[in-house]
This record gives C-alpha cells, structure tokens and sequence, in this order.
C-alpha cells in the first residue's frame, strides 16, 4: 500500500504494468476473490498515468520467455533498467 502512494499524489508517476492472460484467468482464491481484483484492475487502469498492457495467449511476443523480470524507468530514459531473475 505505501508504495502505491506515488500513484495517488498530486504528481503520479507514470506507471506500466504488464501481465499475461493467464495470470487473469488463474482460479486462485475462487470467483468472489478474482472478482474485485479484476474490477481493481479496471478502476486503476482508466486513470493516468497507469496503462496495464495484457499479454494474450496467442501473443508471439512475449517478454522474458517466462522468467520474471523488473524494467526499472528513470528520468533519463538511458538509464533505464532491466533485471532479469535467472540463475
């Protein structure tokens, strides 16, 4: 909660997050949890600066192969990070 709080001040930091489909269709804590997190999902998604790209099964564009990875943004776009979890 406390790192969503730059989201929510008077100047938001712009803010991607991507997610593949399957981790919106995944049954985890049945339908009444699944529920309010993809209404969450929606409400968030329509304010600025937050876009939420979705990653459909049949994408053949998939970033990382399936190993996590954090693209860390800066104010100087060179700087720019990306760290890949791999052993």
């Amino acid at each position: 909660m406390k790192r969503q709080e730059v989201l929510r001040r008077s100047a938001p930091l712009p803010c991607t997050a991507l997610l593949h489909e399957a981790a919106l269709r995944m049954p985890y804590g049945g339908p009444d949890v699944a529920r309010p997190q993809l209404g969450h999902l929606l409400e968030v998604g329509e304010q600025d600066p937050i876009t939420i790209r979705v990653i459909h099964f049949t994408s053949p564009h998939f970033p990382s192969n399936g190993q996590s990875f954090a693209y860390a943004v800066g104010p100087v776009s060179q700087l720019d990070t990306v760290q890949l979890d791999t052993p």
